[in-house]
């Protein structure tokens, strides 16, 4: 009998990984067009090696799901540019509250691209949401224009990853049982070629030649463990365990996230803050449990 609580550790281990994203990729000196960019692209030999070694059946891949993912994979690409925008130019805090609203665009968006129908837990999920954003959103409704611009970046990269999700939904009602880690490695070339250009034209490739070896070797551990090697053990554990569960643990992701930029960054949290990100945690929680719930699985996001 497996022992479950080898893969919930495990998973702890993935959500602190993500959770110092925002300081490591604050501490790069790159932009965040630049950090996406070999986020993807030095991640991808490593996932193609394990790819390489491991037992994971190929087989013949249609040539509209290659399509498919690489699109998906482009969206990433300025999903994660969308984002570190926002650490970048707003607290990480805020940031991360504001792409965690992620869950609420994707219910908003399904009436239309995935013809489903809006409960009322989905309406009191959204209404909760919403009220939290304003929370959150009024108390920096005072700061700088940059604030301003990290907050416009963050609810970017929220409604990018929202409509990531729901192409990974119409991808699991079509049933083509491609290999998650396949398709991973699809949408992370996707995410290297469109982002690919604007590396050309900053002469990127050049920069990071002459980056400071503090800076590399962050840049390396974002590509290889945050992302490659975090992704291998997520995407080989996440069957292992019950939906529900996943979703569970998947909140320690933002909590780290805040918590360590509170502890190494002095990062403050104000009363409205801390209201408006538990109504936007707990009530996207609520809205993704009575999901689960209701389909019997787990869809999963890039």
């Amino acid at each position: 009998m497996e022992n479950k609580n080898i893969y919930r550790l495990l998973l702890v281990c993935c959500m602190i990984l993500w959770g110092t994203v925002g300081i490591i990729t604050r501490t790069i000196n790159l932009e965040p067009v630049e950090l996406a960019f070999f986020r993807a692209f030095f991640a991808l030999p490593f996932l193609f090696l394990y790819f390489q070694f491991s037992t994971i059946k190929t087989k013949s891949i249609k040539l509209r799901y290659i399509l498919y993912y690489l699109i998906s994979g482009a969206l990433i690409g300025f999903a994660w540019v969308a984002l570190f925008q926002g650490y970048k130019y707003t607290t990480i805090s805020t940031a991360v509250l504001l792409y965690n609203m992620c869950p609420v665009y994707v219910i908003l968006l399904s009436p239309i691209l995935l013809k489903e129908k809006i409960s009322f837990s989905r309406i009191v999920t959204i209404a909760g949401c919403f009220f939290g954003l304003f929370l959150l959103i009024n108390n920096n409704i005072n700061l700088t224009e940059t604030s301003s611009l990290g907050i416009f970046w963050s609810i970017i990269s929220g409604i990018l990853y929202s409509i990531i999700v729901i192409m990974n939904r119409k991808a699991n009602q079509k049933d083509n049982n491609i290999d998650i880690t396949i398709i991973t490695l699809i949408q992370l070339l996707g995410a290297s070629l469109i982002l690919l250009p604007f590396q050309i034209s900053k002469n990127s490739f050049l920069k990071l030649i002459n980056l400071k070896t503090l800076d590399l070797i962050l840049l390396f551990i974002l590509a290889t463990i945050h992302t490659a090697i975090a992704y291998i053990i997520y995407f080989s554990i996440y069957k292992k365990l019950q939906a529900i569960e996943i979703i569970t643990y998947s909140y320690l992701e933002p909590l780290f996230s805040i918590l360590l930029s509170v502890l190494f960054l002095n990062e403050t949290l104000s009363i409205n803050q801390v209201i408006g990100g538990s109504l936007i945690l707990g009530f996207t929680f609520f809205g993704e449990y009575y999901y689960i719930k209701k389909n019997k699985k787990l869809l999963v996001a890039n």
